[in-house]
């Protein structure tokens, strides 16, 4: 019997008309979240994903057939906070109803973590749920810097919900900058959830403010009374006992938003006068225009305009021989001199100086322009920074110059955006100190060099992406090393060279290293013209087994069949292979999966040669989850190849 079309068409929709009951067309899945404040928590089954903002019941929209598996992952969630995933897999057998996510964070912290904490204020934190208190570090080390033993005092406190407050006091907090508080297993009443909290601070005796809508009258001491500039308010501090036997603190607001080109927001103009540091008076930049709260990465407190006189050319923040790197500079843009001086600076340092979360430029000099100068006694600290040379018109460009002092150069982006004759990101002519973990870009002139060393110091190069750009008539470099160092070491850098330059060297030694330098673990890859020159004009494109003389995976610099090698410094283990990055083209220098082993997992435990094994670009831990040193910024997250 053949069926109708309308017999077809009249089928009736619900088949517990015919007496068959409703056909399940599967269990729903349904999660239920607890201490939700803010959006960006993403939940996915399946194919299914459920983007959360509050806390409740919430239902996935894929259905489940009976016996079949489901499995609830937390894709991301809000800055800030711990969220614990309970009952997130199962077999289903009914509506999955027991999935829990429970999330806690520090909605409120005062002061806010990394600004400034006056000498006897209590540190007060609010959470998103009940709590029942932290465990407070006390053997973190440095211990002077630790505000563990200095608490008097631990309160939960109510402000929303029962205990839901933990308050810290004290009797006097040990003043000076990078203090910290590591709080421990801070535990929701329930049990359900935990966090973990590493509080930064700049302790202060006293304190000014600073604002682009301030006047320069009185002693700047409150948010109301805020002054106009820098250095009066500097003045202030010092005529109020901030005499270098003390730690205070200038707070600067940021410029109100406009429309006004190149920042688009109120600056400080320097008007031909440098601000002039004084010891132990940090400055700390990017706060809101109300005070209440502090945003130091986004550089917003902006300096520019003429600077003045700082040495050899106008710099727009001079730093004197009495200070020293109990002295902070954060959360600043320094354009640098814009009086189109010969000679422009943006920092000049004759003393030392702690400088973090800074954009630092050099100004615009028509013959030399120097992002930060480095000609102190002391220790520097520079971290965290960005440190560039703007423009391409100046004959020199140096990011960073050191003549003498010891400098820490730690997670900066240190670049030229190049210049007419030359172009150097880092220029070592005397002083000694570290330089790890960093991005060095030379920038394009006629001759551009990433790091020059020309001084008889030692130095520890390591961790670092050096690239060396296009030069133009003459000779781009990586490394390029003009007298015999005394000692140090170059270990797991990546070195790319340029191919559209007459001459690319990854490395040259115009004077013989001595064997007491190591250049070890190093990946120089793109380099035309050779792996290495050395003092002789000789140039060695080739990875060379020192022991065997044959070419190699890893070893030493040699000719094409390693019957000539470089002999000078201790040099072993060094590559050249591609280092396949996830985006190159985007500025994006993490390996990839299909990153070869040889780089990824070829460096060197940074402890052999007495430097201080440091986390890498992200932060994270090395060696990495695979148990190796990789060469360059990061450690691999996604395997080698």
């Amino acid at each position: 019997m053949a069926y109708l079309p309308h017999c077809v068409e009249d089928y009736p929709q619900d088949p517990s008309i015919l007496g068959l009951g409703a056909l399940n067309a599967g269990y729903t899945l349904s999660v239920s979240v607890t201490g939700l404040q803010d959006p960006g928590l993403v939940l996915a089954s399946g194919s299914a994903t459920l983007n959360l903002a509050v806390s409740g019941t919430f239902t996935f929209s894929n259905r489940y057939p009976e016996g079949s598996s489901y499995n609830v992952v937390v894709q991301s969630v809000p800055a800030g906070y711990t969220c614990t995933l309970t009952n997130g897999t199962g077999v289903v057998n009914a509506n999955v109803t027991n999935v829990q996510v429970n999330c806690l964070r520090a909605a409120t912290i005062s002061p806010q973590n990394n600004s400034v904490l006056l000498s006897t204020q209590p540190i007060r934190i609010v959470f998103s749920r009940s709590m029942t208190g932290c465990t407070v570090d006390g053997a973190a080390t440095p211990a002077a810097a630790n505000l563990a033993s200095d608490i008097t005092g631990t309160n939960l406190l109510t402000t929303n919900v029962p205990n839901d407050t933990l308050e810290f006091t004290t009797a006097g907090w040990s003043t000076g900058s990078l203090r910290f508080l590591i709080l421990n297993n801070c535990q929701s009443a329930d049990g359900s959830v935990s966090i973990n909290l590493t509080l930064n601070y700049l302790v202060a005796s006293n304190v000014a403010y600073v604002a682009t809508s301030g006047t320069d009258a009185g002693v700047c001491g409150t948010v109301a009374s805020a002054c106009a500039t820098i250095n009066y308010a500097i003045t202030q501090l010092v005529g109020n006992g901030c005499n270098g036997t003390i730690d205070c603190a200038v707070l600067v607001a940021e410029g109100p938003t406009n429309a006004v080109a190149p920042h688009f927001r109120a600056t400080y103009n320097l008007s031909g006068t440098p601000i002039t540091m004084s010891d132990r008076i940090s400055l700390m930049g990017s706060y809101t225009t109300d005070f209440s709260a502090r945003f130091p990465q986004a550089r917003n407190s902006i300096l520019v305009g003429n600077g003045g006189l700082c040495g050899t050319g106008q710099c727009h923040i001079l730093v004197p021989g009495t200070v020293s790197a109990a002295t902070l500079i954060d959360g600043f843009t320094i354009v640098g001199d814009e009086s189109s001086a010969l000679s422009s600076l943006g920092v000049q340092v004759n003393g030392a100086v702690r400088m973090t979360n800074n954009h630092i430029m050099g100004g615009n000099g028509s013959t030399s322009r120097t992002a930060l100068n480095l000609s102190g006694s002391g220790l520097s600290i520079i971290n965290g920074n960005r440190i560039e040379v703007q423009g391409n018109t100046a004959s020199i460009a140096r990011a960073v110059v050191l003549n003498s002092g010891t400098a820490d150069l730690y997670l900066n982006q240190i670049l030229t955006n190049g210049a007419v004759t030359n172009a150097t990101a880092i220029a070592l002519l005397g002083g000694a100190g570290s330089i790890n973990t960093n991005g060095i870009y030379s920038g394009i002139a006629n001759d551009t060099t990433g790091i020059l060393l020309n001084s008889g110091s030692a130095y520890n190069i390591a961790n670092n992406l050096i690239l060396a750009d296009q030069a133009l008539t003459g000779i781009s470099t990586g490394i390029h090393f003009m007298t015999a160092l005394s000692g140090g070491a170059v270990i797991n850098n990546i070195i790319l060279g340029n191919t559209g330059s007459p001459q690319s060297f990854c490395m040259r030694d115009a004077i013989g290293l001595p064997n007491t330098v190591d250049l070890d673990s190093n990946n120089l890859f793109g380099c035309p013209s050779g792996l290495m020159e050395d003092s002789g004009g000789i140039a060695y494109d080739t990875i060379c087994d020192e022991g065997t003389s044959i070419p190699a995976n890893r070893g030493t610099f040699g000719d094409g069949t390693c019957a000539a090698m470089y002999s000078d410094a201790g040099t072993r283990q060094n590559v050249s292979v591609n280092p396949m990055f996830l985006n190159s083209a985007a500025g994006d220098f993490h390996y990839s999966a299909s990153s070869p082993c040889l780089s990824a997992q070829g460096g060197v435990d940074p402890a052999t040669y007495g430097i201080a094994n440091r986390p890498d670009a992200d932060y994270q831990t090395r060696p990495g989850v695979d148990g190796f040193f990789s060469i360059g910024l990061y450690e691999p997250t996604l395997g080698c190849f």
